[in-house]
């Protein structure tokens, strides 16, 4: 009896083992894997990089949604909703991207500068009614500056939501995405804030007051600005950093647009090419922060693309003034105003008798800006690179020597040799005064 019992179980599992097998490879619905591709086929989405991938898998996700069995992931979380207008802008920028938080990064670069661009352009508006301003021209100049802030107030709205959308999902990005999260968050906040001081502008019994008024909001916009594309300039270095592709990054990330000097993200490759040719670190190299003085003077009274073309001429008189026949010497122009000097195999004392050489120059010269002149003087921070420094500490360490110079009274030099930053009494060069003209 036994042994009928156990034939009579060995022939059910047999029998139940082969209908599953049945089951499972012919009569089951099959569920369409989804693939994320390596690299779309067509050059558009080529164009589009990291979302130009998303978007496929996207699209082919809505296809399966309606099939039967069909069970994916987007089922117990909904894949993040990316506007279309970012995907067609890194398109029509040509700009590649590896990540989710790189591309947020690289729209959010791109629609800055176009922000910056209408806010300049009101601000160059607004400066021309202020030399016999109307009240019915300042109240649509005004209106035109909320609709631009709405638009733009949106645009960082969207972002934000994706980034968050997105949490969980960044990987080895996620800290950065949650600071540039706080970044959006934050500079919502206080845009709204400047929004709210337009709000309560009055030009019909005080035109000229309301006129300067407007004035300032928009240059603590434009700052704001400013500080934003610094932002994610400096985030961007710091994914493909993390990555090991600086060396992938376009000139547009290397070189100011302006004037062709090095910008932040140049002297981030020169920086990472100088110690990969020296793995131990033994060269010796100085940097050189310089910054105008009083620079937010300059910007009270004349236009922010009038400043910057100022910038970027004695960006080129600095330029001209260091070594170009012999040495390891580079300019950079990094944050839109201040200058740095790169010094390869120069110790800090030498690096000091160059920047000191500089600054006597740039205090000599005037620029010429058609009816009048315009004279300024700087200040500098001289430091040695330590052997185990990083670009960032690096030049967080010169910004810190150079405040100290700032604070000894500006107009003059703040050196660091390692035992914290101390102002200096250079020599006096004999340097040749000039005059620049500043161009249209």
């Amino acid at each position: 009896m036994v042994l009928v019992v156990l034939t009579i179980a060995v022939v059910n599992f047999a029998l139940g083992f082969s209908l599953a097998l049945f089951w499972e490879y012919w009569l089951r619905p099959q569920t369409p894997q989804i693939v994320f591709p390596s690299a779309p086929e067509s050059s558009e989405l080529e164009k589009g990089g990291f979302f130009a991938r998303k978007k496929v898998v996207l699209e082919e996700s809505e296809t399966t949604d309606d099939l039967p069995g069909a069970e994916t992931e987007a089922e117990e979380k909904p894949p993040v909703d990316i506007p279309d207008e970012w995907f067609a802008l890194l398109a029509e920028e040509s700009v590649e991207t590896q990540s989710f938080v790189e591309a947020s990064v690289q729209v959010l670069r791109l629609e800055v500068g176009k922000y910056r661009e209408s806010l300049l352009d009101l601000e160059d508006q607004i400066r021309e009614q202020s030399q016999a301003p109307r009240a019915e021209d300042l109240a649509l100049l005004l209106e035109s500056v909320k609709t631009l802030n709405v638009q733009w107030l949106e645009k960082q709205s969207v972002a934000a939501s994706c980034l968050t959308a997105s949490k969980g999902e960044m990987g080895d990005l996620e800290s950065t995405g949650n600071e540039l999260e706080d970044i959006l968050l934050e500079q919502s906040a206080q845009i709204e804030t400047t929004c709210s001081n337009l709000e309560v502008l009055d030009f019909t019994s005080e035109v000229e007051a309301g006129c300067k008024r407007l004035l300032i909001e928009i240059g603590r916009l434009v700052d704001l600005a400013h500080s934003l594309r610094d932002g994610m300039n400096k985030s961007l270095l710091a994914i493909v950093r993390r990555e090991g592709r600086l060396n992938t990054i376009g000139r547009a990330l290397q070189k100011d647009g302006a004037a062709e000097h090095l910008n932040r993200g140049g002297l981030e490759v020169l920086f990472d090419e100088w110690h990969s040719d020296t793995a131990n670190r033994e060269r010796t190299l100085s940097l050189v922060a310089i910054d105008i003085d009083h620079v937010r003077k300059l910007n009270s009274k004349w236009s922010t693309r009038c400043v910057d073309r100022l910038l970027h001429a004695y960006a080129g008189l600095v330029y001209s003034l260091i070594r170009h026949d012999r040495g390891f010497d580079r300019m950079a122009l990094i944050d839109g105003e201040r200058f740095v000097l790169f010094l390869g195999d120069t110790g800090p004392r030498n690096a000091l008798a160059a920047a000191e050489r500089i600054r006597q120059t740039l205090q000599a010269t005037s620029i010429d800006m058609g009816d009048e002149e315009i004279e300024v003087t700087a200040s500098c921070g001289v430091v040695e690179v330590g052997f185990k420094e990083g670009l960032d500490e690096c030049l967080t360490h010169a910004a810190k020597t150079l405040r100290v110079a700032k604070k000894g009274g500006r107009n003059g030099s703040a050196i660091d040799e390692g035992n914290g930053p101390t102002t200096v009494d250079p020599p006096e060069f004999q340097v040749k005064g000039r005059v620049i003209q500043l161009a249209d």
